[in-house]
């Protein structure tokens, strides 16, 4: 679509740093391509840059007083939040629509909504809110309670997989929602041979990759502890990405043979890693309703990059592995349950799920999945 002058000006606020954050930035993109004006708003935080263009989208993290505090406790952080809160609605009350990512900025939407009814809300819930691993009870309270009152405020939600649209359906009776995955561009399929040179990786082992977030819950423990088990090494693991638990993943595989630790890499190096795969792992965890409903971008990368997937028993996930034909279903998630689908993985012939990759690789990507944000944005200009 062609580029014309911006109608209305959007905000696409993140309560956050706004840090390799592709949703946000693939879909303030989106948006500006039929001609509105996208600024992505965020947290100004450590060494980041108060102001910056990506990808012809301007991106200000938004600088507080407060925020030179060291934050020692939670009353203090909730002085932050609040002193953000009120710099972001002062800065940007007469922008059109709040693009409002994940319920802190719709939080915050609510508030500037106050200050300048005219505020058109967007609600982009990127994960099930009140559902959140780790939250308490009294802040699911507040979320459940806020978003039953006020979700209604909002002219579009936006979630991002069937479980959790479904789950919000029910608990606050929405009749419309605008379903937009976390699907990546779509990619060329680079089958390359970093990992096996890197690691000195023999032809006739398999690579099973984790691409991600290396932090709790995402079910890197229980595969670590599944591979060290393993009595040959006919499948290799790598995990590849940072996080909360990197040094300890580190410290665990440090005399192994068959797991390495590979660092992040960036949104455009990943087709050639991911394609030096031969099976993508997608663990989290369902310790919860949150993860139960996942569906991350690794799943997709993976598609895109055209390995199997190997995936833990989460309904979305699972869903979109058995409907495409595209892998297998690891059934119970304990260090036996693992090496019994590693198992029945490697006694295939991985090439038999290529003509299905491909087929799921030409729907689930980025330009299809656009269409039905786009789709609803055009009914703001109306």
């Amino acid at each position: 679509m062609s580029i014309n002058t911006p109608n209305k000006k959007v905000i696409s606020l993140v309560a956050n740093g706004f840090q390799n954050d592709n949703r946000v930035q693939r879909m303030a993109e989106s948006i500006q391509e039929i001609s509105f004006g996208v600024t992505i708003v965020g947290w100004q935080k450590g060494q980041l840059k108060e102001r910056e263009v990506i990808n012809n989208i301007p991106v200000h993290r938004i600088r507080t007083k407060s925020q030179k505090w060291k934050r020692s406790n939670k009353i203090i952080g909730l002085i932050q939040f609040i002193d953000f809160c009120i710099c972001t609605i002062r800065q940007y009350k007469n922008f059109d629509i709040w693009h409002c990512n994940d319920f802190e900025a719709f939080w915050i939407g609510l508030w500037a909504k106050l200050f300048n009814p005219k505020i058109t809300l967007v609600y982009d819930s990127h994960e099930y809110q009140k559902e959140r691993l780790g939250t308490p009870f009294y802040v699911k309270w507040v979320i459940y309670w806020v978003e039953k009152m006020f979700i209604s405020k909002a002219k579009i939600f936006i979630t991002v997989s069937p479980g959790i649209a479904k789950e919000y359906q029910k608990l606050y009776k929405i009749l419309d929602y605008c379903l937009v995955r976390n699907t990546p561009h779509a990619m060329i399929a680079n089958k390359a041979n970093i990992f096996r040179e890197k690691f000195k990786i023999r032809s006739n082992q398999k690579i099973f990759l984790y691409q991600g977030m290396v932090a709790p819950g995402r079910g890197i423990e229980n595969m670590i502890e599944a591979f060290k088990s393993r009595t040959n090494d006919e499948a290799v693991l790598i995990i590849m990405g940072q996080g909360k638990i990197e040094n300890w993943v580190k410290d665990q595989i440090k005399n192994s043979n068959i797991i390495f630790h590979h660092p992040y890499v960036s949104y455009q190096e990943i087709p050639n890693y991911t394609g030096s795969a031969d099976v993508g792992l997608n663990t989290a965890v369902n310790n919860c309703l949150n993860h139960y409903y996942c569906l991350p971008n690794k799943l997709f990368e993976y598609i895109q990059s055209e390995i199997p997937i190997l995936t833990n028993n989460l309904f979305d996930c699972k869903s979109i592995v058995e409907d495409y034909v595209i892998g297998s279903v690891i059934q119970e998630y304990t260090p036996d349950g693992i090496n019994k689908a590693i198992d029945g993985m490697l006694t295939q012939d991985l090439s038999v799920y290529q003509q299905n990759l491909k087929k799921a690789k030409a729907i689930l990507h980025w330009d299809e999945e656009k269409k039905q944000l786009q789709k609803a944005y055009q009914k703001l200009n109306q």
